[in-house]
């Protein structure tokens, strides 16, 4: 692949995951049980739940390959340090800074929604849990959370991999390999 061009095929990619979420956050007002969301239909569907779900796993997953995928690119091109700093500009930055809003408008929605579903006045509503660090509300922010983590382990786990492939020849391998197969090149 030639430094700096862009591979077109990965635009529509992206751009179909974000259709399937778009199909997902629809499915949600269709599952079964006892689900809060901010509207509910009165028919509830198994196989829309299961559809629902499938295509997030497959969208979330999809969306972290190409964030693996992207990062790995600007780490090659631009070192260690760049990618680092750019990582902390876009995954980390919006983090911290859409938290608070997110988190509000998130309350009020679910509020809302159990109040309208359930009929219970808001003065009403238990209490939150106390925050700790398994109840950190992270509400629709925590995909940005894991990309954090992932490309954390990614820096620590390529430390003995750089050792043992100095030259960057199996990695460029493999690389370039990933990169033809999401072309169709190679079948």
């Amino acid at each position: 692949m030639v430094h700096g061009e862009r591979i077109h095929a990965l635009d529509f990619v992206r751009g179909f995951a974000l259709l399937l979420g778009v199909a997902f956050h629809a499915s949600l007002s269709f599952y079964p049980g006892d689900q809060v969301w901010i509207t509910m239909d009165t028919m509830r569907s198994e196989p829309v739940a299961w559809l629902g779900f499938t295509l997030h796993i497959f969208r979330m997953a999809t969306f972290f390959l190409l964030a693996g995928l992207f990062g790995r690119m600007i780490l090659e091109r631009r070192g260690t340090g760049h990618f680092v700093l750019s990582r902390m500009k876009r995954i980390a930055g919006p983090l911290v800074i859409l938290w608070l809003p997110m988190i509000m408008v998130m309350t009020v929605i679910v509020v809302w929604a159990v109040t309208k579903q359930y009929g219970i006045p808001a003065d009403q509503l238990p209490e939150p849990p106390p925050p700790s660090v398994e109840t950190f509300p992270l509400t629709h922010l925590w995909f940005l959370y894991l990309l954090l983590i992932f490309y954390a382990a990614m820096l620590i786990i390529r430390i003995p991999v750089v050792v043992v492939d100095r030259s960057g020849g199996l990695r460029d391998g493999f690389a370039g390999l990933v990169v033809s197969l999401l072309r169709m090149e190679v079948l």
